[in-house]
């Protein structure tokens, strides 16, 4: 095993772990939690694991960004499932900038946040299997 690689895969997916607690605590408040920052860290915490995956493949992902289809496209297909099971991340990808500065009049309403909660929930747990099958010792999620 490579340890740069690894090293860098385990801190992708502990900082994707930790914006998918932010999202999830945000959304859980009783008072007036912004969707637009629920939905935001959703994102990172999507673009992260995928950033795991891609570091821990050794599959270049500098050039792609926020965009989390080029950051699909960009993963090996043979034996990772993460990408045949999200095909389609654009919606997600648009919060990363357009949603995150209000003065660009994007918005995101209270059920596009809790779906990209769903939807980072589901791709975090599906980039851990995908790499503990490739070999990476993932430690338990931090509560």
């Amino acid at each position: 095993m490579d340890f740069p690689y690894t090293r860098a895969a385990l801190i992708w997916l502990a900082d994707a772990e930790q914006d998918l607690a932010l999202a999830q605590h945000l959304i859980a408040l009783p008072g007036p939690a912004a969707p637009w920052q629920v939905a935001f860290h959703a994102q990172q915490a999507c673009e992260k694991s995928l950033k795991a995956v891609l570091t821990f493949a050794r599959a270049e992902h500098q050039q792609h960004g926020h965009d989390l289809n080029a950051l699909l496209a960009a993963l090996p297909t043979a034996g990772w499932t993460v990408r045949a099971r999200y095909a389609d991340l654009r919606e997600l990808s648009a919060y990363a900038v357009a949603t995150r500065y209000r003065i660009s009049g994007a918005t995101v309403t209270a059920p596009q946040a809790e779906r990209a909660v769903r939807l980072a929930t589901g791709l975090i747990r599906a980039c851990r299997v995908d790499l503990a099958t490739h070999g990476l010792l993932i430690p338990p999620p931090q509560d």
